[in-house]
């Protein structure tokens, strides 16, 4: 018999989808937790669903489609459930590799030319809208969301300013 510790420390493991999520009550209401429904295949082929409560300490902001993991109970599939820690696992996670490919973008060069410094925003603004991508399709946090739309706001604003003094650039072949 497994109750929830042990069924999160020792069931079998597989991902499930979301298929319903009220994360939308968590920014109206600042709630800490949202309710969810999640199916799952399992490895023979059969389909399972259930409910369960996503916290936002661990899965940050999750709607529709988002990949979440599940543990459940290889003799009893009814007993199954989000595997919370995870779930935090897996964000943090990302978060690090999202903070390392952003730090990793160089800003551009007051000294380089105005064709050079152009060319280096427009390669961050790419990075920056994958990032944006990867924010919402991983479900991070509403303040990570905040911070990426303030930085974005800003760069796009310096591409811009630049651009307009030099309306005839375009990007290089392969960027």
């Amino acid at each position: 018999m497994f109750g929830n510790k042990k069924l999160l420390r020792d069931g079998a493991q597989l991902d499930g989808v979301l298929i319903e999520s009220d994360d939308g009550k968590v920014l109206v209401n600042a709630a800490s937790s949202y309710h969810v429904k999640v199916r799952v295949t399992f490895e023979d082929g059969t389909l399972g669903e259930f409910e369960d409560r996503l916290h936002t300490k661990d899965a940050g902001m999750k709607g529709i489609g988002a990949v979440v993991p599940v543990r459940f109970d290889p003799s009893d599939r009814a007993k199954i459930a989000v595997d919370g820690p995870e779930l935090h696992r897996r964000r943090e996670t990302d978060e690090a590799q999202r903070e390392a490919a952003f730090a990793a973008t160089p800003e551009p060069l007051a000294s380089a030319s105005p064709s050079a410094q152009l060319q280096e925003l427009w390669t961050q603004k790419k990075a920056m809208d994958t990032r944006g991508s990867e924010l919402r399709r991983t479900g991070a946090p509403r303040e990570e969301v905040g911070a990426w739309v303030h930085e974005s706001e800003a760069l796009d604003a310096r591409f811009r300013a630049l651009k307009a003094q030099h309306p005839d650039w375009a990007p290089s072949a392969g960027a």
